[in-house]
């Protein structure tokens, strides 16, 4: 192969797959299973097997990459399986149960159409920030964007130390109207700072999602801010190991929408990333179907933990403005992809005298027993 490589790589729940292609287009491809606690090293595994193939060391494979791509399940399975940051919220005074009530809409997301008319199926998502984690702190500002009411200061360092005191390291703020003026979230996130210290998340709704929609902007900001810092760890940790190992490539992320973002830009905007390993299956379905002459086609991606549907119309993949993720909504653009949580590792068991399927899955490293246990009620 040819000086000059190209790598792909895809972080699933069950497997970690890398593809590396030289300038020749000569393509070589691989996989790992997935470590759940350091990703990283999945990752690595699956690139010291093609290096194996291509007989040389890691090392020297990696000093020729020229453009390291990641896409990632990291973010979706965090939030799926809450295992978010201890997040806290800060919005303006009267508006702290917005995102609870979700205007409604969580209490009907992710049901069936066909199941809507039955009331007890119908709940709300367990909260990412309870309610003892949501301050709110006095202040206005119109729809022109004018100050109506000052911050009030003191209360925004009442919230944060209350905030600390009770375990928070990741913040949202969320303020009515700071789309259009965004002074009173940038001076909380500099008293945030002060009190909590420099190493705290902060994720601002005028930054993350500077659009109307208050609900929606709330529910986009908190989740950024519960899936930052564990997104932020990692791809720290990768970046480092890559350039600790010798490349000097360029890495980047895929993001929701298809396009890629620095690994820098892809921890501050983590929400981003919410659909990023499933994006790159429909992506891939596209130039696939570029070649044989196709411009509508259902995509699929049977992973070990889901099974992901997507659709491509007029040569295009189709985008929704807003997407809703584990019962939270998310106005972000991306690529619209259903999943169901039935794998070819999902885990088949008896409740009730029903065969269920998933959505727990065996993952890379089965343990039935362990799994077994983590279901009250199934056999």
């Amino acid at each position: 192969m040819k000086q000059g490589l190209y790598v792909g790589v895809d972080t699933g729940g069950t497997f970690t797959d890398v593809v590396v292609m030289d300038e020749a287009g000569a393509v070589l491809t691989n996989k790992a299973p997935t470590t759940p606690q350091a990703l990283e090293d999945g990752v690595f595994a699956a690139l010291a097997l093609i290096a194996d193939e291509r007989g040389e060391s890691l090392g020297d494979m990696l000093a020729k990459v020229v453009s390291f791509g990641h896409g990632t399940t990291q973010a979706t399975n965090a939030l799926i399986e809450r295992r978010g940051a201890t997040t806290g919220l800060i919005t303006t005074k009267g508006f702290g149960d917005t995102l609870l009530l979700q205007r409604l809409m969580g209490f009907t997301a992710g049901t069936p159409v066909e199941q809507l008319g039955e009331f007890s199926r119908r709940r709300y998502p367990d909260p990412i920030v309870p309610r003892s984690r949501i301050k709110e702190v006095l202040e206005r500002v119109d729809q022109a964007g004018e100050v109506v009411i000052e911050l009030d200061e003191t209360a925004v360092r009442s919230a944060v130390e209350e905030l600390a005191a009770d375990g928070v390291t990741a913040y949202a703020v969320a303020l009515l109207w700071s789309f259009r003026n965004p002074a009173h979230e940038l001076r909380i996130a500099e008293i945030v700072r002060e009190v909590a210290g420099d190493g705290v998340y902060v994720s601002l709704s005028s930054e993350v999602n500077p659009v109307l929609g208050e609900y929606e902007r709330t529910s986009t900001t908190v989740l950024n801010s519960y899936l930052g810092p564990s997104v932020q760890r990692y791809l720290e940790r990768m970046e480092r190991k890559l350039i600790e190992a010798g490349m000097t490539g360029r890495f980047s992320v895929l993001n929701s929408i298809g396009g890629v973002m620095s690994a820098r830009d892809a921890a501050d905007r983590a929400v981003l990333l919410l659909a990023s390993g499933p994006t790159g299956g429909v992506l891939g379905s596209q130039h696939l179907a570029e070649q044989l002459g196709h411009r509508n086609v259902i995509t699929s991606d049977m992973g070990g933990t889901s099974f992901d549907v997507g659709l491509i119309v007029d040569g295009r993949p189709v985008v929704s403005a807003v997407t809703e993720v584990a019962q939270y909504h998310v106005a972000a653009p991306m690529v619209s992809i259903t999943a169901i949580g039935a794998g070819g590792g999902s885990v088949a068991d008896v409740v009730a005298g029903e065969l269920r399927v998933g959505p727990e899955s065996a993952g890379a490293f089965p343990d039935q027993s362990a799994t077994a246990a983590a279901v009250p009620g199934r056999r």
